[in-house]
């Protein structure tokens, strides 16, 4: 259970028939108090020669002020089959996702999922995820259903690292194709995320930094150029044990969009308290 405060500040946007169809105004910004509860849970169970089944799932639940401008809830599932191919563990299995926004339906996720780790020892980890999926908008959002495609890989150092516990560098690629070929909705992308972590007596401090790149394959309107996102974001925070199974954490993270097209602008910052609990 998190408590915080969020801030958003981006372009005021009028869109009209006449031409020209997009009027940007001057920067708009939003702060709201922010609640979050997050409950996540997994089984992993062997089914014989040498196979396993697992199971993943999780709710976030995020509520904001007035008109819950900010808030958002995700439901999320999925259920694997493993198995290990020439000494390397692989899993693969179907996953699914609900997104509501500000309390409205927005987007049902569909999809197939591979894991495979290539490195699981006290060094560190290496793991490579793929996924192709479908999206689906319920009513008028319709014109948003599309393909997804996405692959990445994440490698944590956990040993021999001077003044760190670890170093973890996460990097890929996506792809988004609307249902409908329109394609100024339809996009390729990548992203580069680095973290450390460091414990100080019983506090574990972490700090993280993501650049992340999407090119859109044409113009959002009839005219004008093809969109293109430079997105930069920094976190970090501080969590201390406070009993069995709990823990304290305080967080605060800040993000910037850069866009060609300055109706795309936008920056966010935030901060949060949580409480935490775990079960062995």
């Amino acid at each position: 259970m998190s408590l915080g405060r969020e801030a958003n500040r981006a372009p005021g946007l009028l869109v009209s028939d006449a031409d020209p169809v997009a009027h940007v105004g001057p920067m708009m910004r939003v702060s709201a108090p922010i609640r979050r509860v997050s409950v996540m849970g997994s089984v992993d169970a062997p089914i014989g020669g040498g196979h396993r089944l697992s199971s993943n799932w999780q709710l976030d639940n995020q509520t904001s002020g007035a008109g819950d401008a900010m808030g958002y809830r995700i439901v999320s599932g999925d259920l694997k089959w493993g198995t290990t191919v020439a000494g390397v563990p692989v899993s693969v299995g179907p996953g699914l996702q609900a997104l509501w926004v500000s309390g409205s339906r927005f987007r049902y996720t569909t999809s197939l999922d591979v894991d495979v780790t290539l490195q699981a020892d006290p060094q560190g980890i290496w793991s490579v995820f793929a996924s192709v999926g479908r999206y689906r908008h319920p009513g008028d959002l319709a014109d948003l259903n599309a393909r997804a495609w996405s692959v990445s890989t994440i490698k944590r150092w956990t040993d021999g690292l001077p003044g760190l516990d670890a170093l973890e560098l996460d990097m890929g690629m996506r792809g988004e194709r609307n249902a409908l070929g329109i394609v100024g909705l339809s996009s390729t992308g990548s992203h580069v995320r680095a973290g450390v972590e460091r414990s100080v007596g019983q506090w574990a401090l972490s700090w993280g930094v993501t650049w992340q790149s999407t090119r859109y394959d044409g113009s959002v309107f009839d005219a004008g150029p093809s969109r293109r996102d430079a997105f930069v974001s920094w976190d970090a925070s501080a969590s201390v044990p406070i009993g069995s199974g709990w823990r304290f954490r305080v967080s605060t993270s800040t993000a910037s969009n850069r866009a060609n097209l300055p109706m795309f602008f936008q920056n966010s910052r935030g901060w949060a308290v949580s409480l935490a609990y775990s079960t062995p």
